[in-house]
């Protein structure tokens, strides 16, 4: 019981970057223990930066492609 409990406080306290993991969490009907919670976390904060740093070359390369 408390491990859900605070599965479901952590995820309540994620800030809004994750609200596609939320709904992700949502519409599954398992729950997650702590653990799987860490390691779901772990990998979106990952795709969050990779989608940062793609952001990031595009607009380099929009820029690059102005000077030229």
């Amino acid at each position: 019981m408390f491990d859900s409990f605070l599965v479901h406080y952590i995820l309540c306290t994620l800030p809004h970057q994750y609200a596609l993991f939320k709904i992700y969490y949502n519409t599954h009907k398992d729950t997650w223990s702590i653990n799987e919670l860490l390691t779901m976390c772990v990998q979106e904060e990952e795709r969050l930066i990779m989608k940062e740093r793609e952001g990031e070359l595009d607009y380099f390369w929009k820029e690059q492609e102005k000077s030229s």
